[in-house]
């Protein structure tokens, strides 16, 4: 079994959701927004940071999940 999360549950920081992610057992992470802004919106600068970082903490990224069907509850 591979264990993920969706990291913005946890947090923004990638300090503090990897150290999440390895006490867990987890290989991978699933990330929908970092450094408060969504994946798909980061800098390729920041992108290139976080990979980086992630393949130090010796963690894969399983997907990124946008909020592509994300609205309010009362929306029609």
């Amino acid at each position: 079994m591979r264990l993920t999360f969706l990291t913005d549950e946890m947090s923004q920081d990638p300090a503090i959701f990897t150290a999440v992610a390895r006490t867990y057992g987890c290989i991978a992470v699933e990330l929908r927004s970092v450094f408060g802004l969504p994946v798909v919106d980061l800098p390729q600068a920041e992108v290139r940071r976080l990979k980086a970082y992630l393949d130090g903490q010796a963690l894969e990224t399983c997907s990124i999940a946008t909020s592509v069907f994300k609205c309010p509850i009362s929306s029609d």
